[in-house]
């Protein structure tokens, strides 16, 4: 049984509306996205957050930052693998 991509339209729309977004000057913005539509443009994560909730409730919704070269973040390299025994992080410094 195949189960939905949660989001996935929402990517979708990102990825077809992300040029738009980049000539009309939102790089290092943050989008609102639910299903084909996008909300609005925001200054910070937290404001997208913040009118997501409030104008569409608990449900799920997208907001993703407006970048040409999307950055990867490896948090197993950030914060170690915790599945290594080994690793104990060094909170003292």
């Amino acid at each position: 049984m195949l189960r939905p991509k949660v989001l996935a339209e929402e990517l979708e729309t990102f990825e077809c509306n992300k040029l738009g977004l980049l000539k009309d000057g939102n790089e290092g913005k943050f989008v609102l996205i639910k299903g084909s539509n996008v909300i609005g443009v925001f200054e910070s994560d937290l404001d997208a957050i913040y009118r997501g909730y409030e104008k569409l409730g608990n449900v799920p919704f997208l907001v993703k930052e407006v970048t040409q070269i999307e950055q990867i973040i490896d948090l197993a390299r950030v914060v170690g693998d915790p599945r290594r025994d080994s690793y104990i992080p060094n909170i003292t410094e």
